[in-house]
């Protein structure tokens, strides 16, 4: 990475701060979820929250994004990988 080459990090190093990215960008999508739930901008904004997740465009691509991203982090949880070996070896 251009990155690593630039501030001189090992690989080994650069795996951690990339782990604490992305603990900080998913809950920092959590956060925004709740915030734009619980505090809407408009008053047509439905009060059921599976219905807000869908509601418009915007509302499906942050959702479907927080569940790709919860997707991506449940698979790479140790213990998932170690069952699952196979699909990450191929």
């Amino acid at each position: 990475s251009f990155l690593t080459l630039l501030f001189g990090l090992p690989f080994e190093r650069a795996i951690r701060y990339h782990k604490l990215a992305a603990r900080l960008a998913y809950f920092n999508s959590i956060l925004h979820t709740y915030v734009a739930f619980r505090f809407p901008d408009d008053e047509g904004t439905p009060s059921n929250f599976f219905h807000f997740l869908f509601y418009d465009r915007i509302n499906t691509g942050g959702s479907l994004l927080v569940l790709f991203m919860t997707g991506i982090i449940v698979t790479a949880l140790p213990m998932v990988r170690r069952k699952v070996f196979e699909v990450f070896y191929y």
